[in-house]
Formats: structure tokens, sequence, C-alpha cells
């Protein structure tokens, strides 16, 4: 006899229609696929909570490392990881949710503090052995 498991999204107030069937050749891989649809449902419920997007890609993050010493032209330039090539992600229409962006910025501050602790604390012991 051959397993079967299913995922069932159940209609919320307000929503038309909803109706998804996920298939697997086994337990895992459908575990995957409904992790995967579950964050990808997030992004979407984000977008409706907040619909300003910012270009993706990685632009975002590599304008905010390079605020002092980038061209305003230039914010929404990012290296296309399919060609290699730079590319602008407006013309190609890739966007990212607000809220998700401001989250990674955060996350990338308190990253950049505990590092930057880590730093100060190794120079003190440095100091302290000399």
């Amino acid at each position: 006899m051959i397993d079967r498991y299913f995922t069932f999204v159940i209609n919320d107030k307000g929503v038309k229609a909803c109706a998804l069937l996920l298939r697997s050749l086994n337990k895992d891989i459908f575990m995957e696929m409904d992790r995967n649809l579950q964050d990808e449902l997030h992004v979407v419920g984000n977008v409706f909570l907040n619909p300003k997007v910012l270009p993706g890609g990685g632009a975002t993050e590599m304008t905010l490392a390079q605020a002092k010493h980038t061209d305003a032209r230039n914010e929404t330039l990012d290296i296309n990881g399919i060609t290699g090539e730079v590319d602008d992600r407006n013309k190609l229409n890739v966007r990212n949710p607000l809220t998700v962006r401001a989250q990674t910025a955060i996350l990338l501050m308190r990253i950049d503090e505990i590092l930057s602790g880590v730093q100060e604390k190794t120079d003190a012991d440095k100091s302290e052995q000399t």
C-alpha cells in the first residue's frame, strides 16, 4: 500500500476560492514542498499588509553597504546570479516586500553589533597581553 500525504488549506473569511493540492513521491519531499508553500504564502501576506516593495536580488543590501560611496543613480544595480552581469533590478522587475527588507536590515545590524563587540573584545585582550 502506498502512503499518501496531504495538506489542506481551509478558506478564510473573504476568500472567494482557494484549492491547493500538493503531491509528492515521499514524505520528506512533501514536507519540504509544504514548508516552501507556507513561506510563499507568508510573503504574499506581507505584501498585502504592507504593499511597499524594494528592488530585490540583493540590490537593497548592496546600496546600504555602499551608501556613502554610491551614486544615487545606481541604487537598483545588482549582479545577476544567472548571467553574472550587472543588471538593473527595476528593469528586470525583481521586487522584495519592504517588511522583509526591513527585517533583513535589522538582522544585519544586529550581526554587525555582535561582530564589532567581538572585535573590540579581541583588541582589548591583545592590548592586555602586551
